[in-house]
C-alpha cells in the first residue's frame, strides 16, 4: 500500500474536533497563507447539523455538509484523516471511505502514514443494540440495571480489539521483508466515544493490545460530556491529546520527530500545542 505521507524525519498534524465550514474557514485563514506547515489533518466530528431532517433528501444534505468542512480542511493541506461522529450521517461510517481525493476516513481502518506510523480509529455509535430490561420487582417497583450502557459498549470492545489485534504491518506477506513483519510501528489511534465504560476498558483493559499495536497516542473525544477535556495528558506510556470544540476556537498541533537512534526507528513525541483562533473581527 502506498504511503499516505512523503517519508521525513519530522511530522506536524492539526487535530481538529467538532468542526463545521464556519470554524474551518476561520482556521483556514490562520494556515493557508504560510508556508507549508502541517503534514496532515486529523479531523475529527460531529462536522454537520444534526438538525437536517433525517429523510433521504436531508442526508444527502449532512453529507454534503462534510465533504464541504473535509474540502475546506483540503486548503490547508491535501491530506485529511476524519473521524465522524455517532451525530453525522451513517453512511459516512458504513460507506464513504474517500469524501474527497485527497482524504480517508479513520473509522475503523488502520492508514499507512509511513512505513513505520500508523493511523486508526474508532467512533463509537449510540443506542444501536438492544437489550432486555431486568425483570419487575412488582408493577410499582421497576429495578433499573445501571449497566445497561455496558451492553453497548461491550459491542464497541469486540471492535475496539478487533481493530487493534489487526497484522500491524501493511505490507503484502509476499513482498515484505523479514524485518517488516516483525517491526512494529508507532500507531495514532482517534477514539470517538459514547460510554465511560468505552473509555475505561480502553485505558484500563486494552493496555497490552495497545502496546502490541504500537499505540503511542491516543486521540479522544466525546459527544456527551466534558470528560475527554479533563484527561491526564499521560497514562502510562500512552499520550492523551483531548482537544477543544473548532467550533469555540480550539485546535492542536500534534509534532513528531523519528528517533532514529534506536533499532526499531520509533517516533517520539517533540510536542504538542494546544492552540486557539483569534477573535473573529
Amino acid at each position: 500500500m502506498e504511503n499516505f505521507l512523503a517519508a521525513a524525519t519530522r511530522k506536524r498534524f492539526l487535530i481538529c474536533y467538532g468542526v463545521d465550514n464556519a470554524s474551518t474557514a476561520r482556521l483556514s485563514e490562520v494556515f493557508v497563507p504560510l508556508p507549508m506547515s502541517v503534514d496532515a489533518i486529523i479531523a475529527c466530528g460531529p462536522f454537520c447539523d444534526p438538525a437536517l431532517s433525517e429523510t433521504e433528501e436531508g442526508e444527502a444534505l449532512r453529507i454534503a455538509d462534510v465533504a464541504s468542512v473535509v474540502a475546506q480542511l483540503e486548503n490547508i493541506v491535501c491530506r485529511v484523516l476524519y473521524l465522524p461522529s455517532s451525530r453525522d450521517p451513517v453512511r459516512i461510517l458504513t460507506e464513504e471511505c474517500h469524501l474527497t481525493p485527497n482524504s480517508i476516513t479513520l473509522h475503523g481502518r488502520r492508514v499507512k502514514l509511513t512505513s513505520n506510523l500508523i493511523a486508526m480509529g474508532f467512533s463509537e455509535p449510540e443506542k444501536t443494540v438492544e437489550f432486555e430490561a431486568p425483570p419487575m420487582i412488582n408493577e410499582e417497583d421497576v429495578e433499573v440495571d445501571v449497566d445497561a450502557y455496558q451492553v453497548q459498549a461491550g459491542q464497541s470492545i469486540q471492535a475496539l480489539q478487533d481493530l487493534l489485534t489487526l497484522p500491524s504491518n501493511t505490507s503484502s506477506a509476499s513482498t515484505a521483508s523479514a524485518a517488516e513483519e516483525t517491526t512494529v510501528p508507532t500507531s495514532i489511534f482517534t477514539l470517538s466515544y459514547q460510554y465511560a465504560h468505552t473509555l475505561n476498558h480502553f485505558l484500563f483493559h486494552l493496555s497490552e493490545e495497545l502496546q502490541r499495536a504500537g499505540v503511542s497516542i491516543a486521540v479522544i473525544t466525546s459527544l456527551t460530556s466534558e470528560e475527554a477535556t479533563r484527561l491526564p495528558k499521560k497514562f502510562g506510556p500512552l499520550t492523551i491529546i483531548a482537544p477543544g470544540s473548532l467550533k469555540n476556537g480550539d485546535y492542536c498541533l500534534l509534532d513528531l520527530q523519528l528517533d532514529s537512534s534506536s533499532t526499531t526507528e520509533r517516533w517520539i513525541v517533540e510536542k504538542i500545542e494546544h492552540c486557539k483562533l483569534p477573535a473573529s473581527s
